[in-house]
């Protein structure tokens, strides 16, 4: 129930939460488990095969530190969470192909969240 700005939980009698802070909660754990089994999922490529030289795709950390990038995070912060340089991923973030990977996990999101919302209405 909403009163005077406030979500009251009927469960939790006694706590009462800001309605934007509850929507920014719910967004962001939706987010985060959408970026869990992302990253679950993910299978880093193997060097074995392909030639010298030749782009093989990302390794499991420039992989997560693209996620990370979709909750709004600083290069360094993103940096902190993947456990890699600062100045590395400040190099990976002047490569177009990162940055497509990160445009493109954007799109899939919203593709996921809007088909959410078609099951809900």
């Amino acid at each position: 129930m909403v009163k005077d700005g406030l979500l009251y939980d009927g469960y939790a009698k006694g706590y009462n939460y800001d309605v934007k802070e509850w929507n920014m909660f719910m967004v962001d754990r939706m987010l985060s488990k959408w970026i869990h089994e992302k990253w679950n999922a993910y299978v880093p490529p193997t060097r074995k095969g392909t030639p010298k030289g030749e782009l093989i795709g990302f390794s499991e950390r420039k992989y997560y530190a693209g996620l990370m990038m979709l909750k709004g995070y600083t290069l360094k912060q993103a940096s902190e969470e993947a456990y890699v340089s600062h100045g590395l991923i400040r190099k990976w973030n002047m490569q177009p192909e990162w940055k497509k990977m990160i445009n493109q996990h954007r799109e899939e999101y919203i593709d996921h969240i809007i088909y959410m919302l078609k099951e809900v209405i």
